[in-house]
């Protein structure tokens, strides 16, 4: 009883967490949560500390940063 009640809520488990992934493949409301979150909070954050760092970064390693943020561009 009890291994059919656990394999029972692994599959609901599975179930959710798929139908959860493809909404935010989708472009979906959580998508839109997650970027919403990372604008409010992680990327401001991320630009602080590029801004403490950068100035201590040889030359080289700015050029790569550059390349890496702007493929595009030349080093």
């Amino acid at each position: 009883m009890k291994t059919k009640s656990s394999t029972f809520l692994m599959l609901v488990l599975l179930a959710v967490l798929s139908a959860s992934g493809a909404s935010l493949a989708q472009g979906g409301p959580a998508r839109r949560e997650v970027q919403a979150y990372y604008q409010a909070n992680i990327l401001p954050t991320v630009q602080q500390q590029r801004q403490k760092l950068e100035p201590q970064a040889a030359s080289a390693d700015r050029a790569q940063a550059r390349q890496l943020s702007h493929p595009g561009s030349k080093p």
